[in-house]
C-alpha cells in the first residue's frame, strides 16, 4: 500500500469516527454497492468452459467453469468432478494448468 493510500485511510477512518448514525448508515449503503458492483465486473469477465483456479477448503483447485450465475461461478474440480460455487473475486485464469 502506497503512502497516499495509508494517509487516505487514515483520514477516512477518523472522518468515519465522528459520524452520525445516519451518515454511517449511507457509508454502509455505499459499501456495499461497490462490494456488489465488484462481484459482478469480477464474474463478468469469464464464461463457460474457462480454466480456472482458487484457493478451496483444502488447497489449490483447478477446474472448469459451468455455470456463471449473477455474483458466482460454478466450477467443476478437474481432479474429482465436485462443483463449487464461488464468488468471482476469488477466481483467477488457469492458464497452462490442469488434468
Amino acid at each position: 500500500m502506497s503512502e497516499q493510500s495509508k494517509d487516505f485511510m487514515r483520514s477516512t477512518l477518523a472522518a468515519i469516527s465522528h459520524m452520525s448514525h445516519e451518515e454511517l448508515q449511507d457509508v454502509v449503503d455505499a459499501v456495499q454497492m461497490r462490494r456488489a458492483f465488484l462481484a459482478k465486473k469480477a464474474v463478468r469477465s469469464f464464461v463457460v468452459g474457462d480454466r480456472v483456479k482458487f484457493d478451496g477448503r483444502n488447497g489449490p483447485v483447478v477446474g472448469e467453469i459451468t455455470k456463471v450465475n449473477r455474483k458466482n461461478l460454478v466450477v467443476r474440480d478437474l481432479n474429482c468432478g465436485t462443483k463449487w460455487r464461488v464468488p468471482g473475486h476469488m477466481v483467477s485464469p488457469a492458464l497452462g494448468i490442469g488434468v
